[in-house]
């Protein structure tokens, strides 16, 4: 929601254009596809935002039907393209998509210089008539969901080729100098009732005591429901760090099995 009501501001604040292009960009297929059907639903909250901002004038294309999108689309309309990171975050583009030259797309370039600047070309020299190259003209607003996922060194590569007007990043656990322009505290979120389930949050001087805390409450939920009338089994998810960090799964699993003597067939991995 905060997303959706983003591309106005950025609008009126930031990108000349009245109608921009937003490649707005998720983590996982899954959530595109949750994302693509909620922007085409006009009674959804996101679609509301944008359709009251933009009187209407909305188009919302999955990255995979990037063909259809056309010339007047973008010139008369707020377009957004939702897809993955990892649809456009690679080192060789042979092979992908919404980089390879496609004939569809030629009524977007016909009005351009034979070598602009900046875009790929077909090795004749002449431009490529690409979803990369089509964003890399606009220069799209682009909405980064789970941002902290997009790290990697080929992110600078890929904001190259798309040549954003904006980033907008939303994530709820920022990188290490960010840019951060607005954050709000779980404590906040908890006052606007945004956050329904109960929170306790208790500090340990030690992942191992951490550990054991959690494993302690979850056997005390365990005795609680033991008078429900349905079948109620609590569980506990831990969250091990990276392979090249402390904690790692396999560490956590044998502290699991040698120090708190929980069975192996009662631990499963994610």
């Amino acid at each position: 929601i905060l997303a959706a009501h983003s591309v106005s501001i950025a609008r009126d604040t930031w990108v000349e254009k009245d109608y921009p292009l937003v490649l707005w960009l998720v983590p996982s297929n899954t959530i595109r596809l949750q994302t693509v059907e909620a922007l085409k639903n006009a009674r959804h909250p996101y679609r509301e935002a944008l359709d009251e901002a933009f009187g209407g004038r909305v188009r919302v294309f999955d990255i995979a039907d990037f063909a259809n999108i056309r010339p007047h689309d973008i010139r008369d309309h707020c377009c957004i393209v939702v897809g993955t990171i990892q649809t456009l975050r690679v080192s060789n583009t042979e092979g992908r998509k919404v980089y390879a030259h496609n004939e569809n797309m030629e009524p977007h370039f016909s009005a351009r210089p034979k070598t602009p600047p900046g875009l790929e070309t077909l090795e004749n020299g002449e431009i490529k008539f690409s979803f990369a190259n089509l964003l890399h003209i606009h220069r799209p607003l682009m909405i980064v969901d789970e941002a902290h996922n997009a790290v990697t060194g080929l992110t600078r590569e890929m904001q190259t080729r798309v040549n954003p007007s904006a980033i907008i990043e939303f994530t709820a656990t920022p990188r290490a100098n960010s840019n951060i322009l607005h954050s709000v505290t779980a404590q906040e979120l908890k006052l606007e009732e945004m956050i329904k389930l109960p929170i306790i949050l208790s500090e340990h001087d030690s992942w191992q005591n951490a550990v054991n805390g959690a494993i302690a409450a979850r056997a005390s939920l365990e005795e609680i429901a033991g008078g429900d009338p349905e079948y109620i089994r609590p569980i506990v998810l831990f969250q091990a760090q990276p392979k090249d960090q402390e904690v790692t799964v396999e560490v956590l699993k044998k502290h699991l099995l040698d120090v708190e003597q929980i069975p192996e067939e009662k631990i499963a991995i994610a």
